[in-house]
């Protein structure tokens, strides 16, 4: 995680200890335990978006499926 680049070097209340903390580089790792996770940078995963052509087309299934919880085939 990455220190938003606005806030290194001021002050911010931990609500755990109730005392302000000037933000530096490198320790992540305290403000982190101290619940001080509003001066991090939110990144977002990648999400490797699926395109019509990329996807597998399977074959359909001939057995008949209901709806029973136990997912048995019913035979008449």
């Amino acid at each position: 995680m990455k220190l938003k680049k606005h806030l290194i070097g001021s002050k911010v209340k931990s609500q755990v200890l109730n005392r302000y903390f000037v933000i530096e580089e490198g320790k992540e790792d305290l403000y982190i335990k101290l619940g001080l996770l509003h001066i991090f940078d939110a990144t977002e995963p990648k999400i490797k978006v699926i395109k019509k052509e990329d996807a597998k087309i399977r074959k359909e299934s001939d057995k008949h499926t209901d709806s029973d919880s136990d997912r048995a085939e019913d035979s008449e």
